[in-house]
């Protein structure tokens, strides 16, 4: 008996660490990559998303798109900036931003009338309650201002976080609970908004998403000047820090496991690496977890399932391009195993059992 249990600590302890542990990540091509709307486009605020039933968005050379099991839907000319567990993504396009579920859009902010208008309308999370934020001049600001929209709320379903005029502010994420990351809502740095409640983040400038035990991850300054990738849990910042020759790094998400992907960096565009961490492993360079022949240079990891599936932006053979990278062995994999070794544990009890009678 004793056997079994070890064996199947074992194996669970695997799958619980696999997207840490993985001798290697398999590369899967998710197609050309593009730079839309140029202020905010081609950085991992409107890179790809994945969620926990593998479905993947991106923006590549045409607009927006959606990858599900090998296939890929084209959306137009359009962008992407988040995608929730329903299936429900958030967007932009020439009419403004948008929702879209099943293939129907609706449309939550009014006709982008301007250039200006597209470089500074965006939205950049949707909650699994169908919650959106990001940043708009709506209502004729001069200044873009961060927003929530709520379906709900039939009286005013977009709002502004703040009441301030001619300041740039901006949600960059959301969780179910509503807490929302921004940034310039006050004077200082980062903030967590709830109910119209303010909690500021000490020392924490920049917030890029937040998972539903409120740990928000985003980069912090070094008393060098650098950035390094953090986490903000309860007051508490953990420096995720940098590897190899790089001298800043950010974080771009976080899972519900608490498990962060990123950037390391000299240049984020011309000179860059992906990054896995967690609070056991640490950082890791994803490079160093692929093929050495794949052809492969992850440059950015923009989001991470809780499966430990993570999707960004790389080269292949020198052609910028989205990838989906999967931990093998893969975590379904080892449910099947740790499954199988129960059910093999169990036989063998029910045989002795029946023998001794």
């Amino acid at each position: 008996m004793k056997k079994y249990i070890i064996t199947f600590t074992l194996v669970f302890l695997l799958f619980a660490t696999a997207p840490v542990n993985a001798l290697q990540y398999n590369i899967t091509d998710l197609g050309d990559f593009g730079i839309n709307y140029a202020f905010w486009g081609g950085t991992p605020f409107t890179s790809f998303k994945i969620n926990n039933s593998g479905m993947i968005v991106g923006n590549n050379e045409t607009g927006a798109f959606i990858w599900e099991d090998g296939n890929t839907t084209e959306l137009g000319n359009a962008y992407i900036g988040g995608l929730n567990e329903n299936g429900q993504i958030v967007g932009g396009d020439d009419e403004g931003i948008f929702v879209m579920e099943n293939g129907e859009k609706t449309q939550i902010t009014r006709t982008i009338d301007s250039y200006y208008d597209r470089i500074y309308t965006f939205a950049f999370d949707i909650n699994n309650e169908g919650k959106v934020v990001g940043m708009d001049r709506i209502h004729g600001m001069d200044d873009p201002h961060a927003y929530l929209w709520d379906s709900s709320n039939q009286e005013t379903p977009v709002r502004l976080l703040s009441d301030k005029k001619y300041v740039w502010d901006f949600a960059t994420a959301i969780n179910d609970k509503g807490l929302i990351t921004a940034t310039g809502l006050g004077p200082d740095g980062t903030y967590l908004w709830e109910n119209g409640v303010l909690t500021e983040m000490t020392n924490f400038p920049w917030a890029t998403d937040i998972n539903n035990a409120d740990q928000v991850v985003g980069s912090i300054h070094t008393a060098e000047g650098l950035s390094h990738a953090a986490l903000w849990e309860d007051s508490l910042l953990t420096d995720m820090g940098i590897l190899d020759n790089y001298t800043s790094s950010i974080a771009w998400a976080v899972n519900e496991p608490g498990q962060a992907v990123g950037s390391l960096y000299n240049n984020l565009l011309s000179d860059s690496s992906a990054f896995y961490w967690d609070n056991k492993t640490g950082m890791i360079n994803l490079n160093d977890y692929i093929s050495p022949d794949s052809g492969w240079d992850l440059i950015w990891a923009s989001d991470i399932n809780d499966y430990g599936y993570i999707v960004g932006v790389g080269t292949y053979n020198g052609e910028t391009r989205g990838f989906l990278a999967t931990p093998t062995p893969e975590p379904a994999t080892m449910i099947l195993l740790g499954t199988g070794l129960i059910g093999l544990a169990g036989t063998k009890r029910r045989f002795r059992k029946n023998s001794a009678e």
